[in-house]
């Protein structure tokens, strides 16, 4: 790949700091963040669930094959449509491995939390109330936001952010997921979007970029 079309997150260092700042967060802001928006008011939370509801991957693995098919034969927009197909293929795969992750972890979500104070992780459970990280919605708006970030690479930034940003006030706000939960979230959606994107330009599969 040249130079310029470089991934950025398909990098080792991107893994080691996600650790790091997951690491941080679970022994020093995790608990603080979920336990100031337990009392959160009533707008926010209404923001949140929209969000949400936005963001929710049920609604995001019909939307985008309905594009892609959409693109690709009713209007003859083949590079627009292999973008479309980059986040079809990249939504099944992130939820896999978080799906994976999540079991292997078994970690408490916040409201297991603030009703029997249980913190840390369980290892191997299958329960819901024990897969709070990733998050599952994170790495939903991840991957998507990481395969717009492909599209615009000096753009990465602000897709990163907005990711995190979005994950945030409707999981973290929620008091649904910890801070550390949406972070390796997010990294896992960006990291498999780019990893697949970069599969497909081997592959010649063309995207317009700017």
């Amino acid at each position: 790949m040249k130079k310029t079309e470089e991934t950025y997150f398909l990098k080792p260092v991107i893994l080691f700091f996600t650790v790091i700042l997951c690491i941080l967060s679970y022994y020093f802001f995790d608990i603080p963040i979920a336990e100031h928006f337990k009392q959160i008011s009533a707008p926010l939370r209404t923001i949140g669930k929209k969000i949400r509801f936005l963001i929710d991957a049920d609604h995001q693995f019909f939307l985008w094959p309905t594009l892609y098919f959409g693109f690709r034969f009713l209007w003859k927009k083949e590079q627009i449509a292999n973008r479309c197909l980059l986040i079809v293929m990249s939504l099944p795969m992130t939820n896999l491995l978080v799906g994976l992750i999540k079991y292997i972890l078994g970690r408490p979500r916040p409201k297991l939390f603030f009703s029997s104070q249980q913190f840390g992780f369980t290892f191997f459970s299958p329960a819901d109330a024990f897969q709070s990280m990733p998050s599952g919605h994170a790495c939903t708006i991840g991957a998507i936001c990481g395969a717009f970030a492909c599209f615009y690479p000096k753009a990465t930034s602000f897709f990163f952010s907005l990711a995190l940003l979005l994950a945030f006030f409707s999981r973290v706000a929620l008091i649904q997921h910890y801070l550390s939960d949406i972070i390796a979230g997010v990294v896992i959606g960006f990291f498999i979007s780019q990893w697949i994107y970069s599969i497909m330009r081997k592959k010649n599969i063309q995207f317009t970029r700017r």
